[in-house]
């Protein structure tokens, strides 16, 4: 008896997350806004919020942040940036692999 194997499986590949470490978000609106950020980490203790003001046609950015382990040091990563009714959550559009300064725009991207 002669056994079929699917080899379909073995032709799917593992795809790299989508994290993002740190954003770059430009006002282009006529007035200032507040964007808060939401970061997480391995654990829930280690989730953080950074609220930013951003002046009318500046832009500013939400660094990279991170937690010491002990004797390792975990990345935090984006998962929410809300601007004031308006979110958007990880996974980002655009975003295909990890990355750094992610460029986004108020309204455009929100």
């Amino acid at each position: 008896m002669m056994v079929q194997i699917d080899q379909s499986i073995y032709m799917q590949r593992m795809l790299p997350p989508k994290d993002v470490y740190s954003t770059n978000i430009t006002n282009s609106s006529g007035a200032q806004i507040t964007a808060v950020v939401q970061y997480e980490g391995i654990d829930p203790e280690h989730a953080e919020t950074l609220t930013l003001t951003i002046p009318a046609g500046a832009t500013v950015s939400a660094p990279e942040k991170s937690v010491n382990m002990g004797t390792w040091t975990a990345a935090k990563v984006i998962k929410k940036i809300t601007v004031g009714d308006r979110v958007i959550n990880a996974p980002f559009p655009g975003v295909s692999s990890p990355m750094k300064d992610l460029p986004l725009v108020f309204p455009t991207n929100f």
